[in-house]
């Protein structure tokens, strides 16, 4: 299928006037939630005068409602700091609310059309198959309650990004806009950080670091590891990986100013990552380095990833910060590594519970999601509570190796067919994303092994869109292609 068949089988679009009063709208939103925080406006006031406009404006331009998801996903955290606890409830419910509403427009869209051939790809049967189960998964008799699944299956629902891509995003231009737009986010994401890091947090940010806990993991020998507008330090750090892979990426279609322009900009996003103190992005930073060379084949973005990583330690070692050199030391020592001995631990203990399981405890019964839904409280012979970091141990025990074998299922997949993609791809912007996508998802694969990241939001959101992208750039191409 080429890249003409797509934009003419592609649905309406609403005016450019609705674009324009959308990105408006999004912005007075934005304004409007950090004025509540000092207002301290009621539930009936946001809902009024944020949400419900938001929605209905969603159901008409679908693809502006992406732009929404990934970008109130990205602040969601940063807007519950600094709102009054009492007004946070429908923020969270409005994200889930765009989800519902776009999905309700797809399956309207695909009864009134009938055009179900943009779903063909080799990822969609494993896609939906691992949807289903985790839907089935809700009436687990292992779960102590149904509430604990019908709860996960609002981190379930991100899933639909995939098919909302596929539908809503079939031309270059929006593809291109999207990831722009992406890119943009996350550099703004790590500048924020960086702001954290030399100014101190916000005082409702540390009232929040305190009250919930997570001083525990955050503030580490009387240094703070900054989160910017996430949830947690580890999840801004591997943010701040995906934007450095995909503006190198973006960087090989990039010509004059423009490629130089993208390989600096990762150094803030570089930076950003290390004054996170998190060791796991690290490590899927090389492996998403390497899956890139390897792809690419090309020796000068091998060169220059090398460049770029020596410039930063250079950078890093002369400032006279070793604080996250000395933290990645001891993750090469496993009796000086004190989470290394936990995960360890924890996993060695129920492996022997996922062998005779093989339909798990069911969805969202481990880890913190488990803990809120029970109120903080344990419960006998269940997993809620039980530290999951590693996500592929996490849908072990809570989908069984059943559900652990779909999850496999769709990583080959992924990887395989976005490999297959990008070689196949012959226009170079295109092709350039393809690599970037295929970098970001090796990245994240393997740094799943020492966090449940995929699970995380807004990672979850573009980890589900990444595969949405590959399997469309992969009906533009119309033959093969040398690489880039």
């Amino acid at each position: 299928m080429t890249a003409n068949i797509l934009q003419r089988s592609a649905p309406s679009k609403a005016p450019g006037q609705v674009q324009t009063l959308g990105w408006v709208l999004f912005a007075l939103a934005l304004a409007a939630l950090l004025v509540m925080s000092v207002v301290e406006m009621n539930r009936l006031a946001i809902i009024g005068l944020v949400t419900l406009p938001l929605l209905t404006l969603v159901a008409v331009n679908v693809e502006f409602g992406i732009y929404c998801l990934i970008g109130y996903s990205t602040i969601l955290a940063f807007v519950i700091r600094m709102m009054p606890p009492s007004n946070t409830g429908p923020i969270g419910l409005a994200l889930d609310g765009l989800l519902l509403i776009m999905t309700v427009r797809l399956v309207l869209d695909l009864v009134m059309r009938r055009d179900w051939k943009i779903f063909a790809s080799p990822l969609t049967l494993a896609v939906v198959a691992f949807l289903a189960y985790q839907c089935v998964e809700v009436f687990n008799p292992s779960a102590p309650s149904i509430m604990f699944g019908l709860y996960g299956l609002r981190v379930t629902a991100r899933i639909v990004g995939f098919f909302l891509i596929l539908y809503y995003f079939r031309t270059k231009r929006a593809i291109s806009r999207l990831v722009w737009f992406w890119l943009a986010l996350l550099m703004a994401e790590g500048a924020y950080g960086i702001f954290q890091h030399h100014h101190g947090l916000l005082w409702q940010e540390m009232a929040w670091l305190l009250a919930e806990g997570n001083a525990k993991t955050h503030i580490l020998g009387g240094y703070t590891r900054v989160f910017s507008t996430v949830g947690d330090a580890a999840t801004f750090g591997f943010l701040m990986i995906m934007g450095v892979l995909l503006a190198f990426a973006m960087a090989l279609s990039a010509r004059g100013w423009m490629r130089i322009l993208l390989a600096l900009g990762t150094l803030p996003m570089l930076y950003g990552m290390t004054v996170s103190y998190s060791r796991g992005p690290v490590v899927a930073l090389a492996a998403g380095a390497l899956v890139m060379i390897l792809a690419s084949r090309s020796w000068k973005l091998g060169v220059s990833l090398v460049l770029v990583g020596c410039l930063g330690l250079g950078l890093l070692a002369a400032s006279g910060n070793t604080r996250f050199l000395d933290r990645l030391a001891t993750a090469t020592n496993p009796t000086e590594d004190a989470s290394f001995n936990v995960r360890t631990g924890y996993m060695t203990l129920y492996a022997p519970e996922i062998a005779k399981r093989p339909f798990g405890f069911g969805i969202n019964t481990s880890g913190g999601g488990a803990r809120r839904v029970s109120g903080g409280q344990s419960v006998r012979k269940s997993v809620v509570g039980v530290p999951t970091d590693n996500y592929y141990f996490k849908v072990a025990l809570e989908m069984g190796w059943v559900g652990l074998g779909l999850w496999l299922w769709i990583c080959g997949l992924a990887l395989v067919h976005a490999y297959r993609v990008y070689r196949e791809t012959v226009d170079p912007q295109l092709k350039a994303i393809a690599l970037g996508c295929l970098s970001v998802l090796a990245a994240l694969l393997v740094g799943a092994f020492s966090n449940d990241i995929i699970a995380q939001k807004p990672i979850s959101e573009f980890f589900w869109l990444s595969l949405g992208l590959i399997v469309l750039i992969g009906q533009h191409r119309p033959a093969s292609s040398p690489p880039l």
